[in-house]
């Protein structure tokens, strides 16, 4: 029945002379389920992974769900015909995997939690599992050797990750000839149209140290929400907003590090910012700081209690 999909075997080793064995059957999954709650959480941006060749079948996608069971040996896991949510307990944070079209999507998710110190602890052990355990690229992996045994149409396909469009919603494929510098900046194959991918960062494709904290473990008002928003509109005004916000903010070393990149500097600019400011950088003086350069088509919502 395995090789038909009709179930699919996990088998976990105890001991040097004991295996568990557990099955599950795809069809008796539920299906028509409700998106993962998570309100509690701090999500990622999806990553998607994929063939040029076309659609990844459900068998083979059970089959990939199967083997993320053994690769991660937990049992918190909540597992549906579309999708599955797994626990990577030395790791502290979940990982989704979904079946979206022809795709295979990844996210990752987290507790929130409100005590600032045990926040940043968490928020860095998530952040060294993705940059050095790099799941995306342990499933991805897992994916290719799969499909490689199982559909001989796929032999030589190339199996990619891929971001969507923020303006046409379309699947865009990544490349390696994007250079460093440009990671988070991808053109749409479809309408054409630059997008800085949020995807990109939280998944550390490229830079570990492009990544944005943008998950706010204290209030909801704090300015860091708003880092990526910022930095996607404000284009070449990044240096006029760091000279409000900071004047000792070198705008110089910082646009000759990222090479005129705006966004990449606007985020360094910002991420200084804050750290050099903190606890004093409020979302005020931010908001302040675009009314004084003419800013104000990047809106950013009133402090509830200033």
């Amino acid at each position: 029945m395995e090789s038909y999909d009709i179930l699919f075997c996990i088998r976990n080793e105890l001991d040097d002379t004991t295996e568990e064995w557990q099955y599950f059957v795809p069809y008796l999954l539920p299906r028509n389920v409700k998106p993962f709650d998570l309100r509690k959480y701090h999500a990622s941006d999806w990553l998607y992974i994929g063939y040029e060749k076309g659609d990844i079948p459900y068998g083979i996608f059970h089959s990939l769900l199967s083997s993320c069971l053994i690769q991660w040996n937990n049992k918190v896991v909540e597992l549906y015909y579309r999708c599955a949510k797994y626990y990577l307990a030395n790791d502290d944070h979940y990982l989704i995997i979904k079946k979206e079209g022809p795709y295979i999507g990844l996210q990752y998710c987290y507790q929130k939690i409100n005590q600032l110190d045990i926040g940043k602890l968490v928020i860095d052990k998530v952040k060294n599992s993705i940059f050095n355990k790099r799941p995306h690229d342990i499933v991805k992996n897992k994916l290719i050797s799969i499909v490689d045994k199982r559909m001989i149409n796929f032999q030589g396909a190339r199996c990619r990750f891929y971001v969507k469009c923020n303006e046409c919603n379309e699947e865009i494929s990544i490349t390696e000839e994007y250079r460093e510098e440009d990671s988070n900046w991808i053109r749409c194959e479809y309408c054409t149209q630059q997008f800085a991918s949020q995807s990109l960062h939280d998944w550390m494709i490229y830079n570990k140290e492009l990544s944005i904290e943008r998950w706010i473990d204290v209030r909801d008002d704090d300015p860091r929400n708003y880092f990526h928003l910022i930095a996607s509109c404000v284009g070449v005004d990044w240096t006029k907003l760091a000279t409000v916000l900071d004047p000792t903010i070198d705008t110089e070393v910082i646009e000759a590090k990222h090479r005129g990149h705006a966004y990449n500097s606007a985020i360094q600019s910002l991420n200084q910012w804050y750290r050099r400011k903190y606890p004093n950088a409020t979302l005020n003086l931010l908001r302040n700081a675009l009314e004084t350069i003419d800013r104000n088509d990047i809106i950013i919502p009133n402090e509830q209690n200033s």
